[in-house]
């Protein structure tokens, strides 16, 4: 039983420890404007974890890129918060906000034009929605 809980918890604390290195070199790589080396460290800690800024930071890099996965992981992220009852406000409007500007991004207007008109609803993205909203009628 010592041994079990010994062995749990040590794997359960390697693999925070893994997470976290994977996290900071990922991020380091981003700040100092190595975005395409930071993509695969923060790729891991996506593919790995709960934790939202980990999650968040991926997507972002993604956006910031412009990626052509990024709709594709945005969506997923959005569908995984639905079906597991995630009602992290932030997080979900985090994800519409990066979602309405990768879509403006690849010319799919009236898509973007319909999820900023939701978000506009939403107290955490009512003046972004408004700025893009003015940008897309300004194209």
């Amino acid at each position: 039983y010592i041994h079990d809980l010994i062995t749990t918890n040590y794997l359960k604390d390697s693999k925070s420890i893994f997470e976290n290195v994977t996290y900071e070199c990922g991020f380091t790589l981003a700040e100092i404007g190595e975005e395409e080396k930071a993509i695969p460290y923060l790729e891991e800690c996506y593919s790995s974890t709960d934790n939202l800024t980990y999650r968040q930071e991926f997507l972002s890099m993604l956006s910031n890129l412009t990626d052509p996965r990024t709709v594709e992981y945005i969506r997923k992220e959005i569908n995984l918060c639905k079906d597991h009852n995630i009602t992290d406000q932030k997080h979900l409007s985090l994800l519409n906000r990066r979602l309405a500007y990768v879509l403006i991004e690849y010319g799919e207007l009236k898509e973007a034009e319909a999820l900023l008109n939701e978000l506009l609803k939403d107290p955490e993205s009512a003046e972004f929605a408004k700025r893009e909203l003015d940008y897309i009628k300004s194209l």
